[in-house]
């Protein structure tokens, strides 16, 4: 570790060499800065404008679709050391809504495959989270008994991306906005 004297680093600051320095590294950052606030925008533009589909059907269908779903992965994960706890259509309501939200979401849309169009840009994380607030709107459109279940899942989400330390969420630059307005 090398240590400066204080007097020594105020001199060498105030002179035309650091100055000259300072300058040309400032337009650098700013350059930098904007470039990645460009990739951002593009980015969240882009998250913006695909459409959402998901297939409509009636919501016990969905329930059923969603309870077949939970628990062929149950079985699957048993050897995990999951509990084999199955659901059933006489399964409590709360849950059953979150299964069928979840199942809507990775099942029933694009959101897989749009997870992994977004992986490794900048902004990644920003649009994570308009991603999954457009598509828990469609949901909430769909199937609106599952409106509170989407707004949840959507705060959770939120909740932990603000606890992991990431940067305040923006709104997406078309003004767009989810279920609810988190941002």
């Amino acid at each position: 570790m090398k240590l400066y004297l204080i007097a020594r680093v105020e001199t060498a600051e105030q002179s035309a060499e650091y100055k000259s320095f300072r300058e040309i590294n400032k337009k650098r950052r700013e350059g930098s800065h904007n470039a990645i606030k460009t990739k951002r925008d593009k980015l969240l533009h882009r998250v913006a404008s695909w459409t959402i589909y998901i297939p409509r059907q009636n919501l016990t269908d969905a329930i059923q679709d969603a309870i077949s779903s939970y628990n062929d992965r149950r079985v699957d994960r048993s050897d995990d050391g999951f509990l084999n706890d199955f659901a059933t259509i006489n399964s409590g309501k709360g849950f059953l809504y979150r299964i069928t939200v979840n199942f809507l979401r990775h099942r029933c849309s694009p959101y897989e495959r749009r997870l992994t169009e977004i992986a490794g840009k900048v902004g990644t994380k920003e649009a994570y989270i308009l991603l999954n607030q457009n598509i828990f709107k469609k949901i909430a459109e769909l199937y609106p008994e599952l409106n509170g279940e989407c707004d949840i899942q959507l705060k959770e989400k939120i909740r932990r991306h603000n606890e992991a330390g990431n940067i305040p969420l923006q709104q997406a630059p078309s003004g767009q906005t989810g279920v609810a307005d988190f941002t």
